[in-house]
């Protein structure tokens, strides 16, 4: 097998794991984890705070430009709210908490009820009229409909990108709400071609392409839940990371995913 790249958010770079200090080999990791399993090398190019938009840009970069014969992609997607902005400065409270810049981008973290975003950044450091411009823009217009058909989107791009690079591909969420999330959508009133465009595009995704978003597979975040062992800022114990790599395996296996 060739070189295995995954991508994601801090639950894929394995953020609060005890060997998530900047340069260290983060083998506690699910990345980590399945690539002993299937014996292969991989890149990791999860960060800290990324958000869907860095995530489908960063993969579609690496790959247009790499080198390494690539054999599996493996993305976890992030909640919905998230997205970048290109700024010529960097957030003081983005660094305490090892968020990661790449192409001069800030990630900007919008928390999220089951139809809105809410906007509670309160970094020190950052402008106060930028800030009470991102809050109108997070609560008033970037919608949740907006921002899963985006992501959506990007998932059936990065399955056909890889089928079309006789790739494999496998693809989940971090988070069971996002479920939860889309079928709200899906029975509000109004928005008729929105549904439709995101029932296709679900519809087009194969099931080892949506993990989280319905069927039987569950997410990294609702295996820790399940066995109680979440962190203080919520992310998944090595255990569940070590599930989460047992799962995709089998994923793997059972669907003949990778070249």
């Amino acid at each position: 097998m060739g070189t295995i790249l995954y991508n994601g958010d801090s639950f894929t770079y394995g953020d609060e794991l005890d060997d998530t200090m900047v340069g260290s080999p983060r083998m506690h990791t699910y990345a980590h984890k399945l690539s002993n399993q299937l014996q292969s090398r991989y890149v990791n190019l999860a960060q800290n705070g990324s958000s869907n938009q860095k995530i489908y840009r960063t993969t579609n970069n690496f790959l247009q430009v790499t080198q390494r014969p690539i054999s599996l992609v493996v993305i976890t997607w992030s909640n919905f709210g998230r997205f970048e902005l290109c700024e010529d400065f960097q957030l003081d409270g983005d660094k305490e908490i090892n968020i990661g810049r790449e192409s001069d981008m800030n990630q900007i973290i919008v928390s999220h009820a089951s139809e809105n975003f809410r906007y509670e950044n309160k970094d020190s450091s950052a402008d106060k009229k930028r800030q009470r411009i991102l809050k109108e823009y997070c609560e008033n217009v970037w919608t949740m409909q907006t921002a899963v058909l985006h992501t959506v989107s990007y998932m059936n791009n990065i399955q056909f990108l890889c089928d079309q690079m006789g790739i494999g591909v496998i693809q989940s969420v971090i988070h069971p709400h996002m479920w939860s999330n889309i079928l709200h959508l899906m029975k509000q009133e109004g928005y008729p071609d929105f549904k439709k465009n995101v029932a296709q595009g679900l519809k087009r995704l194969r099931a080892e392409c949506r993990i989280g978003l319905g069927g039987d597979y569950s997410t990294i975040y609702s295996i820790s839940e399940k066995m109680g062992t979440l962190k203080p800022r919520g992310h998944a114990c090595e255990e569940a990371h070590s599930i989460f790599a047992e799962q995709l395996y089998n994923i793997i296996q059972e669907y003949n995913v990778s070249n």
